[in-house]
């Protein structure tokens, strides 16, 4: 079994730092599912031939976040993610995949966090997330080059 070697790193806050890491606090991820994409606008004419053709529309993200559960506390990157729930705010988050200094950060509202309890106590969440952007940050802004 190959093993890439890399260990991501994902953060939360409430205020915009386009470096991802400055007021920046982490969330302890098991896993990460970042999903960038777009809609497909179909403009094809009827002297396109007999294929479509397409045009990118409007571009979206969803990212689910799952962790064991974290007691509430301000310190954690947990509570910014709840808080976006909670409050009706958004967080910022970042995404490191290959745990270094290349990754994404955008502004983001948590839909939601389902909790799984197993028998022997362990509790873990998933945070979804979907993209909302501001005028602080326009994008999903690539930090250095993923």
């Amino acid at each position: 079994m190959a093993t890439a070697g890399y260990n991501a790193i994902v953060r939360s806050a409430t205020s915009y730092n386009a470096d991802g890491a400055t007021g920046y606090t982490a969330i302890d991820a098991l896993s990460v599912s970042f999903s960038p994409g777009v809609d497909l606008l179909d403009i094809t004419a009827l002297d396109d031939g007999q294929f479509r053709k397409r045009i990118q529309g409007l571009k979206d993200c969803e990212v689910s976040i799952t962790c064991d559960w974290v007691i509430a506390a301000s310190s954690t990157g947990q509570a910014n993610l709840r808080d976006s729930y909670d409050d009706d705010q958004q967080v910022y988050v970042s995404f490191f995949p290959e745990g270094g200094t290349d990754g994404y950060v955008s502004a983001f509202r948590c839909t939601g966090y389902p909790m799984d309890v197993s028998v022997d106590g362990k509790v873990s969440v998933t945070y979804n997330l979907v993209l909302n952007v501001d005028s602080s940050c326009t994008s999903i802004v690539t930090i250095n080059t993923p």
